[in-house]
């Protein structure tokens, strides 16, 4: 695996706004691959169900963590565009999922930085979450 942190903190972002919103990971890597018809540097996937509002605000995450780095366009397009799907291009309720999502992140710095920091050694899968949450 490589050693990408920029690309782990932005994917441990998803993942710990998804987690604490109930979704069930799947995968998240931080190796560039397609998802969903997009070439991307690295990628969340969850289990989602019936749980929209929970997905759009998970992918709010990766908008809070790339724009409190001061990144825009390219580093947001993907997470912008299933925000946009899940809240019908309404700007108001996308901007209400960022802030929701900077909520989740600011209280649970440190799981992130385990998260990040998994990522970059390897590949993670549902039962690995709930190691790394609990110690």
């Amino acid at each position: 695996m490589s050693f990408d942190t920029a690309t782990a903190e932005h994917e441990a972002a998803h993942v710990v706004v998804g987690a604490a919103l109930g979704l069930r990971l799947r995968k998240a890597t931080i190796a560039a691959g397609e998802l969903n018809g997009h070439v991307a540097a690295g990628y969340s996937w969850f289990y989602v169900g019936r749980k929209y509002m929970a997905f759009g605000i998970m992918a709010c995450a990766g908008i809070v963590w790339e724009r409190e780095r001061g990144h825009n366009g390219d580093a947001i397009a993907g997470d912008l565009e299933i925000a946009r799907q899940v809240w019908d291009c309404r700007r108001s309720e996308i901007e209400t999922g960022v802030r929701l999502a900077r909520e989740i992140l600011e209280t649970r710095s440190r799981i992130h930085a385990r998260i990040a920091s998994k990522l970059c050694d390897r590949d993670l899968g549902p039962g690995d979450l709930e190691r790394l949450i609990l110690g």
